[in-house]
């Protein structure tokens, strides 16, 4: 079988340092090299050997298998989504994985690492599995799996040494979005926030520390929200919830009991469908990150401290395109996004310019067609500067790879500069070392006078830095 082209949405996530910068350091370019894999949708990059330094471990969906380094276990389904988490406390990542079964059901495995980059065979842990979110829920500093699927959420409680309790099964809502996890009252205890699009309605479940919850308490949010995000918004050491709605986003702060407070909307583009807290300023209060598929924006609103927030500003991005990752890619110590475009074929990096704010998006092309939808972030060759990796493939023949993006400052990596003025195109070419060439003006009906309507070397080359490019440039319609 071969892979359907982006076929998932899987958001692989590392974690940052954040600290406050004037602007961002010179733009991360790249020469892009091809890698075998194994018709690989899914990956994640961490240190699984213990060598001090980072491998790639991939889900593959043909091949019903799970590949870290040179080894391949076999998961049992077609594998399409993983991640690393040390489930049995030996500091060691061990992998979650969630596949397709024959019968078209879900499920998810968990390996062992075993030490030196080697694993023990996938054991199911839960049959029926919807969108998979692993966090701790009972208090014990290990993780667990929480399932949700149509109008239920399920836990299955980590034991400790790698092996799971029975599920556990709560109504969290109707045709629910993928579970949040945080301590909404402040007990030590992962609380669960569920929402339900269709009702536009939010969930709290409270945790009683053996995995499974109290009653839900239902809460009526923005229209059509998504999936929550938790995280303490006012410095009161509780859990609050953000929810991603039609409308924008809607924010609840949590009391002592568990109880959320009142509900304010805030502003923050249509159709948001998905979101992050980070403290993007380094002011070390967590601000608000929100993207929607297909809106062609990214929003970001400040946190004043008390738990509100800015008005938001918005970014462009491409249209059908996903937030992989939030995390420091120029090294400037402020967590940039790092995207994929599936319409566009790209990947797209917005840089934090270290006040909360960020450059316009830079663009990188894999050397084939995108084949899943995700983009590992790390350092690969421990030159402490990170690579970014992305499965692709050839639809003629079904042959797949990873495109891994090799971090090489100096790199001229041309940028599509079409509809942009001279400055604006000197502007972002010279942001990855490519400079401005021969300019040619021409009549065009259709490119506003002023405006590239054509550039050489073309959109996507890797060069040597300081390469011109020669760009042709609208004198308006002919009259």
């Amino acid at each position: 079988m071969r892979a359907v082209v982006l076929i998932g949405a899987a958001v692989f996530a590392l974690s940052f340092g954040v600290a406050a910068a004037s602007g961002p350091a010179p733009a991360p370019t790249y020469r892009t090299h091809l890698w075998d894999s194994d018709d690989s949708v899914d990956l994640a990059i961490a240190d699984f050997n213990g060598d001090g330094r980072n491998e790639i471990a991939t889900a593959n969906y043909n091949p019903s298998s799970v590949t870290v380094g040179n080894g391949e276990y076999r998961v049992g389904g077609l594998a399409y989504w993983l991640e690393p988490h040390d489930l049995n406390d030996d500091g060691r990542p061990d992998l979650v994985v969630e596949a397709d079964a024959e019968s078209d059901t879900h499920f998810v495995a968990v390996l062992l690492n075993h030490g030196g980059g080697s694993f023990g065979p996938a054991k199911d842990v839960l049959d029926g599995a919807g969108q998979i979110t692993v966090g701790d829920v009972t208090g014990d500093g290990r993780p667990d799996i929480v399932s949700a699927n149509g109008n239920d959420v399920t836990v299955v409680a980590n034991r400790g040494d790698g092996t799971f309790a029975p599920p556990t099964t709560n109504v969290a809502g109707k045709t629910v979005a993928r579970a949040a996890i945080g301590d909404v009252n402040g007990d030590g205890k992962g609380d669960l926030a569920v929402s339900s699009p269709k009702a536009s309605m939010l969930a709290i479940l409270l945790s009683n520390g053996d995995g499974t919850f109290q009653a839900r308490s239902d809460y009526a949010t923005g229209s059509h929200p998504s999936t929550p995000g938790a995280g303490d918004l006012n410095g009161d050491g509780r859990a609050d919830v953000a929810v991603p709605t039609g409308d924008g986003v809607t924010v609840f702060l949590a009391g002592a009991d568990g109880t959320l407070g009142p509900r304010h909307d805030y502003a923050a583009g249509p159709d948001r469908d998905w979101i992050e807290i980070r403290d993007l300023n380094g002011d070390g209060k967590p601000d608000l990150l929100l993207h929607g598929t297909d809106t062609k924006s990214l929003s970001v609103l400040l946190n004043t401290g008390a738990g509100t927030f800015r008005p938001a500003r918005t970014y462009r991005t491409w249209r059908a395109s996903l937030v992989e990752a939030v995390q420091d890619v120029n090294g400037d110590g402020s967590p940039d996004v790092v995207m994929l475009a599936g319409y566009a074929q790209v990947v797209s990096v917005l840089l934090n310019r270290g006040d909360g704010s960020f450059e316009p998006k830079l663009d990188y092309i894999p050397a084939l067609e995108l084949w899943g939808g995700t983009v590992g972030v790390g350092d690969l060759n421990g030159d402490k500067r990170p690579e970014l990796v992305v499965p692709v493939g050839n639809s003629r023949n079904g042959w797949t790879y990873l495109s891994v993006f090799v971090n090489k400052p100096g790199t001229c990596n041309v940028q599509l500069v079409g509809g942009m003025t001279i400055v604006a195109a000197k502007h972002q070419l010279a942001r990855v070392n490519c400079r401005v060439g021969k300019v040619k003006r021409v009549f065009s009906n259709w490119v506003p006078k002023g405006r590239v309507l054509a550039q050489k070397p073309l959109f996507g080359s890797e060069l040597p830095g300081g390469t011109r490019i020669n760009l042709v440039v609208s004198k308006g319609q002919w009259h």
